[in-house]
């Protein structure tokens, strides 16, 4: 990838190459007292030397202040050493696994899945897990947000180099106030000791290889005067599948300086190199298993009936088993083919057999077109020999059917079509396509096309920062602390999750004639293949924040013991700057150049994109097996090609220009990088002040806190000024390493607009905290309330019309009741909260305004244009004012709802005795959505009446009138505009607003979470620890039945479309279908001890993750369901959609201290 920074690579090496010298170091320089030194830490700091196990004594996550946790009103989870080190986590995501109201993707697979509007495919890439850093749902609502600090980080949270860290549950407007509504994952980076050197060294391996090698050596240069500190991480993360894999790299180092017993300065410097390519963890798409049972069937029956021979095949054809792309066979009465008919071959069941339960008729021996790749019709294709999965079959690139220069189809009679095999559920709306749950189909649990070698996701990251803070007196505190961060990262994917399935090649012939005018057999006949379109994505992010507070601790008994009625106070001001800036565009490998006779369509200058032409997208198909035979139940599935990437270079080109006639281009087709749009780039500073008083009551039995908190927003949306420096930006593969991308003709910043002036803010916020505790018993029992607010401050985002969208915020109120008992063994919970959080970004909702509704506006301009109808044409600009232009998508264009969630949680930790720690936690979450979509309501509130009569008129994508039109069974006719608009539209519209008042998928209403350990100090067992984790989830949200319901209901205007209503097949909110409670748990051993002559402290732990997991079924685990449905004779249809499930780990850790 293009090298963002100028930092070397090798600056991690050079630091694990320093260890031993430290290390050396550290044993001449003898033991230091374990009181680190005598200065006092600032109240804007915490240190764990008074946790307790699993139980911390205070936090900084209440207030911004030192304050004891019972002090704290807010849900506070505190991650202790002792809770990551029993757990096994080497990073925060894993450890918050264990935590109450945390969801992480291990507990609960976030993968969006395309199942309306006749997608029914798994995963959206750019969304997945694998592509993001891991993130955390707080209470079903959104994402926490991670700071260091307070200040946010964009990576961060591996514990190499984290000191501490703590879990806030909610809003909160004081500690965050610009921060995701879902909550805050804070820590502290780790710093160097004045007083203490230290020492450690760790290193990880589990089952699958993985190897991760950790050191950390703090070093006194002047006693209590100036420290330096380093540590490093090299990690080579293995999965349970082939060619998966994270290489993670990090180097950190800092130092503390005390000029005097009151001033601490700090600073450090961190570097990040992460490359990765992990499992998406989805089954592919199974085209082959339900065709082939039917195929064997009718074989066999045909065999029995004595038939062979000519008389055999022909029977194959005939039922549509096999195709002969020569002779589609199916004409209109003036005798040239249908396209519109072609779309389906009835198979051996007629069409009027319900056999998938869903009343559509549709034959599981249905053949599919197999030029609609990815939904489009003329796209080029480079097939790839099974024998040598990385050569092209034919020594170039081909293009299905007939293909005219400017990009057409060529005339009906002259078109050839290719098939292959489909699952009669496949792309129905309302369902996710059938996977493969058989390893005979294909090896899943050996190969995910997600890791395949041309996967990648490459990562840079680079932070600076420094504090600053001053004891001027003993009751007044003064600190300042900055941090920059610069982040570059590309994503590719060769085979999008749109694509990613496994199906058969049924075409008996090639398209084309011999010299001789005979068919030519298909060398691939019946094999199996997969087939990508390559799509990918640059990002550059950068921050840069600031924040200075002061503390004074006002204590009226320390003025006069008659005024200490008056109490104890401790007053807060914040001030906090913050500057982000967002750059990112996406790519695929598509035909760069013209050649003239040949291929000259896509030349669009000023519409997105030059080149922007589906018909010049890259598809890459890969024979992977032996040819199936009859009887054959299962695949010989044998040659995976070792890269998928999309190789950019010079290919031939074969085309068809007539019913018979292959030609070769006589230039070769260019294939390069080309961005799809323009891209988003953005900046945002805000600016925040904030006010807080603690007070101590009463002895300290009444504890409240009061704080508010105003923030504005200065967002800068920039807009392309550059088109053609723009249309010929393109990207080359680095031949000397080709895993590694560079982009010497990249897309620029200086291709957009300069930054306006915005000198007034977009939003000016005022956000509030209030709490009370009320210790009925000092130190035994209490009661709480909290309420607070917030808003996250994000790229700008806008609305279909340019307008900006404001953030999103979070408001949360809480009670509950807190008890310590059992001579302080025993610490207990229970909060009762009710969080809302409005203006919440969706992938669904997204995806109608970034893609459905601008791919709607050009088609129909394309199709005025075609008709030479300009003058009717009309939209909206990024300024929201009527234009004759074409339609410009806003930039970072989004679409929100709103969300609710309310329950109890019930926390606990219990230590019997210093050799045994129990944590556990109880919860109840109930969630639902609303306000879907508003910014998708204003845009058909407006456009539907301007659509409407071109769909009344029946104005098809190519600017011909249809003649009908509607079908015989009502619905739109194909290659109308308005059958465009109910597929790509109205199913994930409709979808999206009936989200109001159903949950979010994969919520668990009950929750319960176990972790113990107990450690033996004398006996023969002494130094030897066990102990076990345990999670148990009651039913998820997995789905929802379906319902038909009139689109007049939602979009009035489309109440008078021609014929009868119309109707969105959708998800049914009242009919939310749950799958079964899931127990998971753990287990840990380990073994402590003295070598070295007492010298060196070494910890060796064996974990055992997921080592029971009532979700594994043969390595297969359900994460959402298909609506119910059951067949003509009453057969219940298989409606699981699955994962793969998260296999048993055994990860050993050995750790030396010294």
């Amino acid at each position: 990838m293009k090298k963002y920074y100028k930092t070397k690579p090798w600056l991690a090496a050079s630091l694990v190459v320093a260890a031993p010298c430290f290390s050396l170091y550290g044993q001449a320089g003898g033991e230091q007292d374990e009181d680190e030194n005598v200065f006092t830490l600032s109240p804007f700091q915490v240190d764990g030397s008074r946790d307790e196990g699993y139980r911390a004594e205070s936090a900084t996550a209440g207030s911004r202040l030192n304050t004891e946790l019972k002090d704290v009103a807010a849900s506070v989870s505190v991650l202790t050493e002792a809770f990551m080190d029993d757990l096994g986590a080497t990073d925060l995501v894993t450890a918050l696994e264990q935590v109450a109201g945390a969801e992480t993707n291990a507990l609960t697979d976030r993968t969006s899945d395309r199942i309306v509007g006749g997608d029914g495919y798994s995963g959206n890439d750019f969304g997945d897990p694998r592509s993001s850093e891991g993130s955390i749902r707080v209470r079903g609502l959104g994402d926490a947000s991670k700071t260091q600090g307070f200040l946010p980080v964009i990576i961060g949270g591996d514990r190499y180099n984290i000191e501490r860290a703590e879990f806030l549950r909610g809003p909160n407007s004081i500690l965050f106030g610009l921060g995701q509504p879902g909550g805050l994952i804070n820590y502290a980076a780790k710093t160097a000791h004045t007083g203490q050197d230290i020492n450690n060294v760790s290193f990880v391996t589990d089952n699958f290889g993985t190897l991760r090698g950790t050191f950390d050596a703090s070093r006194v240069l002047m006693e209590d005067k100036l420290a330096v500190r380093l540590a490093g991480k090299w990690g080579n993360q293995q999965y349970n599948v082939e060619h998966a894999r994270e290489l993670d790299r990090r180097a950190f180092a800092t130092f503390t300086y005390r000029p005097t017993q009151n001033t601490t300065i700090t600073g450090f410097y961190e570097n990040i190199d992460r490359y990765s390519r992990q499992p998406g963890y989805r089954p592919v798409h199974d085209n082959v298993s339900g065709w082939l049972s039917v195929y064997n069937d009718f074989y066999a029956q045909q065999v029995s009936n004595g038939l062979s021979g000519a008389a055999l095949e022909q029977s194959l054809f005939d039922a549509g088993f096999w195709w002969d792309p020569t002779d589609p066979g199916v004409r209109n009465s003036n005798g040239t083919q249908n396209m519109d008919t072609v779309r389906r071959a009835t198979g051996v069941i007629g069409a009027t057999s319900d056999i998938d339960g869903v009343g559509t008729g549709v034959s599981a021996g249905e053949v599919r077109l197999g030029d609609d790749w990815d939904g489009q019709d003329n796209a080029l294709l480079i097939y790839y020999d099974g024998n040598a999965p990385d050569t092209p079959l034919f020594g170039g690139m081909n293009l299905a059917g007939t293909r005219l220069p400017d990009g057409g189809r060529g005339p009906n009679a002259e078109r050839r079509t290719l098939i292959r095999t489909a699952h009669p559920l496949e792309n129905r709306s309302g369902f996710l396509d059938p996977q493969v749950t058989d390893s005979g189909i294909f090896p899943y649990h050996k190969f995910d096309l997600n890791a395949l070698p041309g996967n990648y996701r490459d990562e840079e990251d680079e932070k600076i920062g420094f504090t600053l803070e001053h004891k001027v007196n003993d009751n007044f505190y003064v600190g300042v602390s900055g941090m920059k961060e610069d982040y570059a990262a590309e994503l590719n994917f060769p085979i999008i999750a749109q694509t990613q399935a496994i199906q058969l090649d049924n075409n008996r012939y090639m398209l084309f004639l011999d010299a001789n005018g005979e068919k030519v057999e298909n060398p691939n006949f019946l094999r199996p293949f997969i087939y990508g379109r390559p799509l990918g994505l640059y990002r550059e992010r950068a921050t840069e924040g600031y924040q200075a507070q002061a503390n004074y601790d006002l204590d009226f008994s320390d003025i006069n013991e008659r005024l200490s009625w008056l109490g104890k106070h401790r007053l807060t001001g914040v001030y906090t700057y913050g500057w982000q800036e967002n750059f990112e565009y996406r790519w695929e490998t598509r035909a760069n150049n013209t050649v003239d006779g040949v291929l000259t369509s896509g030349l669009r200058t000023g519409r997105e994109d030059n080149f922007n032409d589906a018909g010049r997208r890259v598809y890459n198909l890969w024979y992977i097996g032996d040819p199936v035979q009859p009887g054959d139940t299962s695949l010989n599935i044998n040659s995976l090609p070792s890269n998928v990437l999309a190789q950019e270079q010079d290919i031939g080109y074969n085309y068809w220009t007539g019913a018979n006639t292959i030609s070769t281009s006589p230039t070769a087709i260019e294939l390069r990088r080309g961005s799809i749009d323009r891209g988003n780039y953005s900046e945002q500073i805000n600016k925040g002040i904030s006010g807080s008083i603690q007070s101590f009551w009463w002895n300290d039995r009444i504890v409240t806190l009061l704080g508010a908190r105003s923030d504005s927003v200065y967002p800068y949306v920039r807009s392309t000024i550059d088109s053609e420096a723009f249309d010929n930006s393109i990207g080359r593969i680095d031949p000397n390493d080709p895993e590694r991308e560079l982009f010497p003709l990249d897309i620029s910043k200086a291709y957009y607009s300069p930054r306006g002036d915005a000198n007034n803010p977009l939003e000016d916020v005022s956000t509030t905290t209030q709490s009370v505790i009320f210790h009925i018993l000092p130190d035994k029992l209490r009661v709480f309330a909290n309420r607070s607010e917030n808003f996250d401050v994000s790229a700008p985002r806008t609305d279909n019309f340019g307008r900006i969208i404001a953030p999103q915020g979070g408001e949360t109120e809480e009670v509950g009741i807190g008890a310590t008992i059992m001579e302080n063994k025993l610490d207990l919970r229970l909060s009762f909260y009710d969080t809302a959080q409005v203006n919440t970004s969706d992938g669904g909702l997204n995806f109608l305004a970034s893609i459905s509704l601008p791919g709607f506006e050009e088609n129909l301009y394309s199709a005025l244009e075609e008709a030479g109808r300009l003058n009717e044409w009309e939209t909206y600009d990024t300024n929201a004012q009527l234009s004759s232009a074409p339609y410009q998508r806003p930039e970072n264009v989004d679409a929100t709802l709103d969300s609710r969630s309310k329950g109890f949680e019930f926390s606990g930790t219990y230590n019997p005795s210093p050799n045994w720690r129990f944590k556990f936690d109880f919860s109840r979450l109930e969630n639902e959505g609303s306000n879907a979509g508003a910014q998708i309501d204003s845009w058909l509130a407006a456009r539907a009446p301007y659509y409407l009569p071109f769909f009344q008129e029946g104005l098809k994508t190519d600017g011909t009138l249809a003649e009908n039109i509607l079908n015989s069974d009502g619905t739109a006719a194909d290659g109308t505009l308005l059958r465009q608009f109910f597929n790509s539209v109205m199913p994930r519209y409709v979808t999206s607003k009936l989200n109001d008042g159903r949950p979010n998928l994969g919520i668990s209403e009950y929750t319960a979470k176990l972790l113990t350990n107990y450690s033996f100090t004398d006996g023969r067992f002494k130094g030897f620890s066990v102990g076990g984790n345990l999670i148990w989830e009651d039913g998820k949200a997995l789905g929802s039945n379906t319902k038909d319901v009139p689109v007049a209901d939602f979009v009035p205007a489309l109440g008078n479309l021609p014929g009868e209503d119309f109707f969105a097949t959708v998800g049914d909110p009242d009919a939310t279908i749950f799958g079964d409670s899931i127990l998971t748990g753990g287990l840990k051993i380990g073994y402590r001890t003295k070598i070295n002559d007492g010298r060196i402290n070494w910890n060796i732990q064996l974990n055992a993750t997921r080592l029971i997991d009532s979700s594994n079924k043969d390595g297969l685990r359900v994460r959402a369901l298909n609506p119910e449905s059951v067949t003509s004779d009453g057969t219940v249809i298989d409606n699981n959609i699955y994962s793969l499930a998260v296999p048993t780990t055994y990860m050993l850790t050995n750790t030396f201290s010294w």
